[in-house]
């Protein structure tokens, strides 16, 4: 593409995190499943790497209650092995860790 030719290169692999968004997006009937996976997505590196915004974030970036993304992250997504949730105890700086959600 870097020659103006806008076709996609079928021999380009894709970035993990693009390919975990599409089968999300084909396989899952539940909009609102879709739209938190996705916008979760958005704070995962191109290899699908661990993501940790809170849910006061991610409830302000999909225009959801938190409590429709506690629970769709918690009893759909993750429920259905979506994505696996690394729990980090303890306190930092007098503050709880950040449990991270990784794409399954």
């Amino acid at each position: 593409m870097a020659n103006g030719n806008t076709t996609p290169d079928p021999e380009r692999k894709l970035a993990p995190v693009i390919t975990w968004r599409t089968t999300l997006v084909t396989s899952i009937s539940c909009s609102t499943c879709k739209l938190v996976g996705l916008v979760l997505s958005l704070y995962m590196n191109e290899r699908g790497g661990s993501a940790f915004p809170s849910i006061p974030t991610l409830s302000a970036d999909a225009s959801l209650s938190e409590r429709a993304v506690r629970k769709h992250l918690n009893e759909h997504l993750h429920a259905q092995g979506w994505l696996t949730l690394i729990e980090r105890g303890g306190l930092k700086d007098g503050h709880a860790r950040a449990h991270h959600w990784q794409p399954s």
